[in-house]
């Protein structure tokens, strides 16, 4: 039994429950608001914990518990207080009561986004294990479990700059959706396959690619209702209109960006935030991608994403020098973030080439 199926089921069978009936609505609730009221949707999940607990339902209350982790960490990309809770959950599901959950690795992709979104290479070692072991019983055929571990597989490539092995993932992922009976599943888990294509190509320098797969993932997110993700591939059209030479084109992409983004209360994706500081980077616009560069840092600052700040406050000393300005403090800054990662050796080294060459 999957785990649609499992919910389902409970609904019918406690259609006249209100309070266990609740259980089966509040992560529906919550995903409505994600991106207007990211704050709330956490609360809702949080009040589903604690009514779990209070019916003696530890299926629910595991599985809640799972939706409110995933709401900090996707809804308000807020990695604080999730490893230990997410770790736990997973101990959990080896307990004899556990036996029978439905699709266990829901579970575990909670863990999984943790160690992605915290510091993918300092867990380098427990992502490859723990995705291996994964990859051998999860079924093949599409689900949301095939295509939730089909990503963090791509993620954990991007992360390590493996760009053949990302971009072998996102081709599964799609090759996947093409024969997905359910066309909903399908174009949601899309959106972000495509998405990751754009930042590929971009890193390639294929500018066909990019300007057909930002279209996709614009069309497809829009379809989906996922505004944030709207934003991204608006954002990734806009580097391609400017590099193609139509700038007109390439402002108002940039505007129907910002637009989508104005009213939500869920950060930019750091897809957003990287075809941004592309775009001014073409025009060799330091200023523009300076403001970039600390939108981005006020929304990891904080939020327990060690390897991204390390690499935003790199990028930000890169940038720095580039435009001649001193790197000292910035310099400072990046070499505390780099204290914080598992193995920050390739900082320090950067990092201190940098300040040389600023001296």
């Amino acid at each position: 039994m999957d785990l649609g199926t499992w919910i389902n089921q409970y609904r019918h069978d406690h259609a006249h429950d209100p309070r266990r009936r609740r259980l089966t609505e509040a992560y529906g609730e919550a995903y409505v608001l994600r991106e207007t009221q990211p704050t709330r949707a956490v609360a809702i999940l949080t009040e589903a914990v604690e009514l779990a607990e209070q019916l003696d339902e530890p299926w629910w209350r595991l599985l809640c518990e799972k939706f409110r982790l995933d709401a900090l960490m996707h809804f308000q990309r807020d990695f604080r207080d999730v490893l230990e809770p997410a770790w736990q959950l997973t101990s959990e599901l080896k307990a004899p009561g556990f036996a029978n959950f439905p699709e266990p690795y829901a579970v575990a992709d909670t863990l999984l986004a943790a160690y992605l979104g915290i510091d993918a290479v300092g867990y380098a070692e427990t992502l490859r294990s723990a995705l291996s072991e994964w990859e051998a019983v999860v079924p093949s055929e599409p689900s949301a479990a095939r295509y939730l571990l089909l990503a963090r597989r791509r993620q954990f490539a991007v992360e390590q700059e493996r760009w053949d092995d990302a971009e072998d993932w996102c081709q599964r992922e799609l090759d996947l959706a093409s024969h997905d009976p359910l066309a909903e599943r399908a174009m949601h888990f899309s959106v972000f396959a495509h998405l990751a294509v754009c930042a590929l190509a971009y890193h390639r320098g294929d500018d066909p690619i990019l300007r057909d797969a930002a279209q996709r993932a614009a069309d497809l997110a829009q379809r989906s209702g996922h505004s944030c993700q709207e934003a991204e591939a608006a954002a990734w059209r806009a580097v391609a209109e400017r590099r193609a030479g139509r700038e007109d084109v390439a402002q108002e992409a940039l505007r129907q960006a910002a637009a989508r983004l104005k009213h939500l209360g869920m950060p930019p994706t750091s897809g957003y935030f990287a075809a941004l500081a592309a775009f001014y980077l073409e025009r060799r616009q330091h200023e523009a991608a300076w403001d970039v560069l600390s939108r981005e840092l006020a929304t990891v600052r904080d939020r327990n994403r060690r390897l991204h700040e390390c690499r935003i406050r790199l990028e930000r000393c890169r940038l720095l020098t580039e435009m001649g300005r001193p790197v000292k403090e910035e310099v400072e800054l990046a070499l505390a973030a780099a204290a914080q990662v598992r193995y920050p050796d390739p900082f320090l080294a950067e990092l201190g080439r940098l300040k040389k060459t600023a001296a």
